[in-house]
């Protein structure tokens, strides 16, 4: 099956999970042509090789792209300008997010082109705002290609109108929780169409055996910038830290809030106690995790969704605290003790650590159910057998 996937950037240090999906739709059997709208990270090179996927089909923004693009509206005016009116009748009203998607029409206008000398069978929009321009055009003059449309984080948030216009249209709507669906139909959309299928884990990467746990060892995973909560982890293991001079914790991630953080870890009186490791290898990750006994992820922002280090921590039988966010019931619904705090509840956070650490036997049965609930149900490569499976049968 050719699968043209496009998003905005590809890859991106935190966003492993997409690696991982394309990798099991590759394993699955689609032919796939990623394409984003934005340009190259810095590190694409090395990212795509740590994630093995060094001969990937992959386009991203350049000069030379936006050239293209000038180049098909002059080629084909009625196609561009009905595509332009249509995105400002539809988007006027969020003049912010219509002027950021304007600055990319150049780029889908480039990825268009390509499409009609080449359709694929599936167009996958693995965002569903500013990308649900190029939807429009597929669904206009590419009728026969299969538009597959993903609502998740970042497009709720945004609730860009664009895309409740087209998605009405897809031929298959995608969520990966049902918490979302909500969201969904406040924008109009019969939400009886939407197909829940959550981001999967490489269950081939879980090391296949966990049980040296270090109680100790505390970790958590998250770009480092200010609404992830890091320096809510901070301060949850300062106030316990006292009452456990070996306590240690490891902060996988880096962005552009690290030098805060560092000086926050120095305040804290916690410079010895705290690994900062930067951006690792993902199979680095298992291996923190393994040891580790303790996830903390303490996001607070608004977009945050069944994070896949979540799903990562309870393969590897450690024990998660963790934000409110919407959905993370499902994640959780095998455990005897969910401990979830309010976001930017650090001292809710420091409490749960406490007991962990006053009754660690209290906890080994959820371990295991967390472990065994993962490894069934979200392999990432029985999720992208099904998402094909749907496709075909459509296309």
């Amino acid at each position: 099956m050719d699968v043209m996937l496009l998003t905005m950037v590809f890859p991106w240090p935190s966003e492993a999970f997409a690696g991982v999906e394309v990798r099991a739709l590759r394993a699955g059997g689609a032919k796939l042509r990623v394409r984003t709208l934005r340009s190259a990270h810095a590190q694409r090179a090395g990212l795509l090789h740590d994630w093995r996927l060094e001969d990937l089909d992959l386009t991203s923004w350049s000069v030379d792209s936006v050239v293209r693009g000038c180049a098909f509206l002059v080629r084909h005016p009625w196609m561009a300008l009905r595509t332009l009116a249509w995105l400002f009748r539809h988007g006027w009203s969020r003049p912010a997010l219509l002027a950021r998607c304007l600055l990319l029409t150049p780029r889908m206008f480039d990825i268009f082109a390509e499409m009609l000398v080449r359709p694929p069978q599936v167009l996958c929009l693995f965002w569903g705002h500013y990308p649900s321009v190029l939807a429009y055009m597929a669904q206009t003059w590419l009728p026969k290609v299969h538009v597959a449309m993903s609502l998740n984080a970042y497009d709720l948030v945004y609730a860009f109108p664009p895309s409740a216009s087209v998605a009405g249209d897809a031929d298959s709507l995608w969520t990966i929780a049902r918490a979302n669906l909500p969201a969904i139909g406040a924008l109009g959309i019969d939400t009886s169409r939407v197909h829940v299928s959550p981001h999967g884990i490489e269950v081939g990467q879980v090391p296949a055996r966990c049980d040296n746990k270090d109680a100790n060892q505390l970790v958590t995973i998250a770009r480092l910038e200010e609404n992830k909560g890091v320096d809510d982890v901070i301060r949850a293991v300062a106030a316990v830290a006292g009452d456990r001079p070996q306590l240690r914790l490891t902060i996988i991630g880096e962005g552009p809030d690290r030098g805060r953080l560092e000086r926050l870890v120095r305040d804290s009186g916690l410079t010895d106690r705290v690994l900062f490791t930067g951006g690792i290898l993902h199979s680095k990750v298992y291996g923190h995790l393994c040891g580790g006994s303790v996830l903390l992820l303490l996001s607070r922002s608004p977009a945050e969704r069944l994070p896949n280090a979540v799903k990562e921590a309870m393969a590897c039988r450690c024990l998660c605290i963790i934000t409110k966010t919407p959905g993370i019931e499902d994640l959780l619904a095998p455990l005897e003790h969910r401990m979830v705090v309010a976001q930017g509840d650090w001292r809710g956070a420091a409490d749960w650590l406490a007991t962990v650490f006053r009754d660690p036997a209290t906890f080994e049965r959820d371990r295991d159910a967390a472990r065994r609930f993962v490894l069934a149900d979200l392999d990432a490569q029985s999720i992208a057998r099904e998402r094909l499976r749907v496709w075909a049968d459509v296309t």
